[in-house]
């Protein structure tokens, strides 16, 4: 949730195979916020999501490092 002490952290799904995910929402992130697993997010990552993109829990949207890895991320 936007306005919390500390980031938040989403749970990465499998790298995008199928031609439907072409049509998500992206985010683009740095590499050192990839743990495992998961996401952590800014506090403005949070807003560009959450209000701007108008995302909601369980939607899903794909995070790009700017290194030629994707994944498909949900809320």
């Amino acid at each position: 949730m936007i306005g919390k002490s500390h980031p938040e952290r989403l749970t990465l799904v499998s790298p995008p195979v199928h031609p439907a995910y072409r049509a998500m929402q992206r985010l683009i992130i740095q590499p050192d916020q990839i743990q495992g697993s998961h996401l952590s997010l800014a506090t403005d990552q949070q807003h560009y999501l959450y209000r701007v993109l108008r995302l909601v829990a369980a939607d899903r949207f794909m995070v790009l490092d700017g290194q030629g890895q994707q994944w498909v991320a949900t809320l």
